[in-house]
């Protein structure tokens, strides 16, 4: 028998050292599963398809908050113009222009003041006097009387504010509101009388 060749002999340990790495291989990326799914269940990674959202405050747009902040203001500065405006008429020469009507020599004087209340301020677009009397409102003089589409003496207000259903005691603001004329915010003032049965009103519009 001849010998065996030399690389016969080193046949059996290259084959080994290969298979081992081949394991070690296989349990190292075993190891790398095993980590990354311990890793999902204690909460470091999110699973697809979860996600975490986080509530937002409800706030009203700035725009909107502006708005309404001006109207408020605009309709406290329209009581304080009606009640300016209440203040300066003279109680006997509007009880005149009450009795004598719109063709009296009281009611021009009413009129002509009135007018001069609405040049004091350009938004202004109207002032008149209104009667509250048992749950109606009419219209006493109004500062366009005589213009095309304008209220007339006495005449029953169509569409009034809700505010005027009852009578107002104190200056107040109110609106926006529609009626035939347009949108408007108007203030209001009671002119003092000497009577309590009947409330007038000295009263203030802008456009709304």
């Amino acid at each position: 028998m001849g010998m065996v060749p030399d690389d016969q002999h080193e046949f059996i340990p290259v084959c080994r050292s290969f298979t081992m790495n081949r394991i070690s291989a296989f349990k190292y990326g075993t190891l790398f599963i095993l980590f990354a799914a311990a890793l999902v269940c204690a909460g470091c990674t999110q699973p697809y398809g979860v996600t975490t959202q986080t509530a937002s405050p409800t706030t009203t747009p700035a725009s909107t908050q502006t708005i309404s902040a001006g109207s408020e203001t605009q309709k406290t500065e329209l009581a304080e113009l009606a009640a300016s405006f209440a203040s300066q008429i003279d109680n006997r020469t509007f009880i005149a222009a009450l009795k004598e009507g719109p063709n009296s020599t009281a009611f021009a004087t009413v009129l002509a003041q009135i007018k001069a209340f609405q040049a004091t301020d350009g938004r202004i677009v109207y002032v008149y006097i209104l009667e509250q009397q048992n749950g109606t409102v009419r219209f006493v003089a109004v500062s366009d009387y005589g213009m095309p589409n304008s209220a007339t003496f006495m005449m029953v207000y169509p569409g009034a504010p809700e505010e005027l259903k009852t009578p107002i005691t104190a200056p107040m603001g109110v609106g926006p509101y529609t009626d035939p004329w347009g949108t408007f915010l108007s203030g209001y003032a009671p002119i003092k009388m000497s009577t309590n049965e009947t409330t007038y009103l000295m009263a203030v519009d802008m456009r709304g």
